[in-house]
């Protein structure tokens, strides 16, 4: 018959009662007896229904035969049949023979799903037991019916199947599942109806089987080890492989007649394609107490074991304890996961992925006999015990809970409904199929999460990174608002909400704002959205200045004061030319070494000599009106032209307008002595207007990324420049840290690290690296769909940082199959 998980506590807190038979009856009850000796549940229960049915010598008012019967449902869980007869024994044992019936009422209620009738059974248990053992388990199930009450419902997406019934299992037992890949998978197996304890064919003991995944189906079972793992008059059972899959941990149980002799935890290194000889695990293993069910994990970041036993100083029947590895074959001494775990029952099974322990106890608040939890780490300490509620567990036995390397797909191992029997119907009632549950292995499927996300990207108009951009990412419909801004480069990621529609906004000074929608409707599988701004800078400012515009006036060079008019035929200074004959005193002022010649010049009007005289007049007026205001006369030589140097064609006998003729009455002034050159407001005032073009003041650091070169520089140093993958199959994603040590004198600043198309970086050194200190590039590998079969895929990753050269690339090589 199948090992049965509760049946310790049934016989140690209750127990089969021996019967005094009377005579009529006596041969059906010594037959019971007989077969209640040798465990054969299934035939005991038969002849005692057959005695009770006859009903002789008022057998039926017994209690010791409906305590046998009661207890027996039990073993066979058969929970309705066993919630009757212990209603039945309660009414008949007036004298309280049994004090412990009412637990086991309650606890089949419980399994039944009788939740509020399983509460009032255990508390009018509790109310008269002095057991304080029994009233704590009283509590432990009474936690579990009213966790029953309050569980939801089982999630349609998960998915609990016994494929495994069409090919490696049927009505034999099958536990310890354990992935090896995702289509490879190690289970233990007893191709027998019952464990045998006494000695008997090869088959009476479980071994140690393997079984590959085609489509969605599982192979039959074939032998793995040979006699090396599966050793003769002993039971393989748990097993589990290291994190390098070179060494296979499982346990190794003996037994001697009825009873457990030795249960011991073994090693076994591989040679080749097999495994090696097996080797006990040192320091896990005593003689004094049973170790079994091994599983690889972690503790601290350090490889460790965890395993079940019942050591001395343990809480209840088998403890969960994990013990830090010291090389394949050896660990340190053994530490309890602590009363958080364990429990005044049985905690078991224990699997271990991702910092999550999953295990299975009856000890803690359940819905069946064996119920499966999960517990977090922190360290070496264990909190967040929960139960994984009707998803996964049923009024029935659930342990070996596991799961493959991306957590979608696992087993678990139960004897629910729907697991394949032995047996038959009874003889005795036609509509009670006693066929006994074996242990199966359940196949879990976890839908995957259709996941959302989006990652961003910044570019100017040549294609150069831009940061401090501020990026705004908002529903259309609803008031969910994501907001960042990235001051250092021009990348960012966000979580998206399935079934939405989005409004992604790029911002930043000096740039136009630009914006794209998306949406993540009808999503049939994860997808990250990736989104490239190319942003315009904004149009400089255009400012508009007026000046006066700058001449030089070089030695010999007439300059005319073209606002220095006379009236005709006079010489006298009219108030309107005194602002340009002020410009000329400024000149002479500012360059006191300069000496020049003032000139006059008349129209052609009148004749040649009078204006010639007029001219001279003139000039001298002009010398006269600078001298009265501080300019010596050695330094202005007064010269009349008359009509002589006419600036158009207005010469005797040709007939001008006024305005014609009043361009050739004009003076003029050139530097005769002094400096060559001068450089001076324009003598006219002629205004020159310029445009000045203002870049946007942020313009000036968007691009590109920090400045490293600006930092000392430093070296660094990869442990491994590549890393090959091997064999990565299409779609498959795949994982490698690269590590960097910083060995120059300066801290490492590392501003960016991107991995080529293929492969990404989602995680480097935000922070400085001492010199001496060491560094981590994780580097993540997608075998696309569009990639050719057979090919060698290689990918670089490129990291900037403050080294000379700033630029290091690290590969990654893949062969895709």
């Amino acid at each position: 018959m199948k090992k049965l998980h509760i049946l310790f506590l049934f016989i140690a807190a209750f127990g089969f009662q021996q019967l005094a038979a009377q005579p009529m009856t006596i041969d059906k009850l010594k037959a019971a007896e007989k077969e209640l000796a040798k465990k054969e549940y299934y035939t005991a229960l038969e002849w005692y229904l057959e005695a009770y049915e006859d009903g002789e010598d008022n057998i039926q008012d017994n209690i010791d035969v409906v305590h046998n019967i009661a207890m027996l449902y039990t073993e066979l869980r058969n929970w309705k049949k066993a919630e009757s007869w212990y209603k039945k024994l309660m009414k008949q044992d007036k004298k309280s023979k049994y004090p412990n019936a009412g637990y086991f009422l309650g606890y089949a209620q419980k399994i039944n799903g009788k939740y509020d009738e399983a509460i009032v059974s255990l508390d009018a248990f509790m109310a008269v037991s002095g057991d304080a053992t029994m009233k704590k388990m009283a509590l432990i199930q009474k936690a579990g019916a009213n966790l029953g009450k309050s569980l939801p419902a089982a999630d349609p997406e998960i998915m609990v199947e016994n494929k495994s019934t069409r090919n490696f299992s049927s009505a034999y037992t099958e536990w310890s599942p354990l992935y090896i890949s995702a289509t490879e998978m190690y289970y233990t197996g007893l191709k027998a109806d019952q464990v045998r304890y006494e000695k008997g064919n090869a088959d009476d003991f479980s071994k140690l089987y393997k079984a590959t995944k085609t489509g969605d189906d599982w192979s039959a079972g074939t032998v793995v080890g040979g006699t090396v793992i599966n050793l003769k008059g002993a039971h393989t059972g748990n097993v589990t492989i290291s994190e390098d899959g070179n060494y296979l941990y499982f346990t190794r149980c003996i037994y001697k007649g009825n009873a457990l002799e030795d249960c011991k935890i073994y090693v076994s290194k591989k040679e080749g394609s097999s495994w090696g000889e097996a080797q006990k695990l040192d320091g896990i293993n005593d003689s004094k107490y049973t170790s079994k069910q091994p599983a690889f994990g972690k503790v601290n970041g350090k490889n460790a074991i965890f395993f079940a036993s019942d050591m001395p100083g343990g809480r209840g029947g088998v403890d969960l304890y994990v013990a830090v590895m010291k090389s394949p074959t050896s660990v340190e001494p053994a530490i309890s996961l602590g009363k958080e775990v364990n429990t005044i029952g049985n905690d078991e099974t224990p699997f271990y992925k991702a910092d999550v322990l999953y295990f299975a106890s009856n000890g803690q608040p359940g819905l069946g006999g064996y119920d499966l939890f999960s517990a977090e780490q922190t360290g070496v300490n264990w909190s967040g015990v929960e139960n994984m509620g009707k998803s996964f567990n049923t009024a029935a036995d659930e342990l070996n809970f596991v799961l493959d390397k991306e957590g979608y797909h696992g087993f678990l191992v139960s004897n629910r409904k729907g697991t394949k029997r032995i047996g038959g119907e009874s003889t005795f009632d036609k509509k009670d199929n006693w066929g006994k549950s074996g242990d199966d292995i359940y196949q879990v499927t976890i839908d995957k999460p259709v996941l959302a996300g989006l990652d961003v990207r910044v570019f100017d108009k040549k294609n150069r990174p831009v940061k401090g951009v501020k990026i705004t990412v908002k529903e259309l419909v609803g008031s969910g608002e994501q907001e960042k801004m990235n001051p250092r480069g021009n990348k960012f990621t966000f979580p998206l909400e399935i079934e939405k529609q989005y409004q992604i906004t790029a911002t930043r000074g000096c740039y136009d704002s630009e914006t794209v929608t998306l949406s993540t409707k009808d999503l049939k599988e994860s997808k990250t959205f990736v989104t490239e701004f190319v942003m315009n800078e904004v149009a400089p400012e255009i400012k508009t200045r007026t000046d006066v515009k700058k001449d030089v006036i070089t030695t010999g060079t007439p300059i005319i004061l073209d606002n220095l008019f006379f009236d005709f035929g006079k010489s006298n200074i009219r108030p309107d030319a005194e602002p340009s004959l002020i410009k000329v005193l400024n000149i002479m002022n500012q360059n006191p070494t300069t000496v020049i010649e003032l000139s006059s010049h008349t129209d052609s009007r009148g004749g040649n000599g009078a204006n010639q005289r007029l001219s001279q007049r003139r000039a001298n007026s002009s010398k006269q009106w600078l001298v009265t205001r501080g300019v010596a006369e050695d330094r202005i030589v007064a010269t009349g032209k008359g009509e002589t140097e006419l600036r158009n064609q207005c010469a005797d006998g040709v007939t001008c307008s006024d305005e014609e003729h009043q361009l050739n009455r004009r003076t003029e002034f050139k530097i005769i002595s002094g400096p060559k050159e001068i450089t001076i407001e324009n003598i006219n005032e002629e205004i020159i207007t310029t445009y000045d073009t203002i870049p946007c003041e942020g313009l000036k650091d968007a691009t590109g990324f920090m400045d490293v070169n600006s930092l000392k520089t430093t070296e660094l140093v990869f442990d491994k420049e590549s890393f090959d993958f091997g064999k990565v199959k299409k779609g498959e994603t795949v994982e490698h840290t690269f590590v960097l040590t910083n060995v120059g004198k300066e801290d490492l600043i590392i501003e960016f690290a991107s991995g080529s198309c293929g492969c990404t970086v989602p995680e480097y050194p935000k922070g400085a690296i001492k010199p001496g200190e060491k560094g981590e590039i994780k580097v993540i590998y997608t075998a696309k769909e569009d990639k050719e079969v057979g090919l060698d895929d290689q990918q670089e990753v490129t990291i900037i940082a403050n080294t000379e050269p700033p630029v290091s690339l690290v590969t990654i090589t893949a062969k895709v199959n």
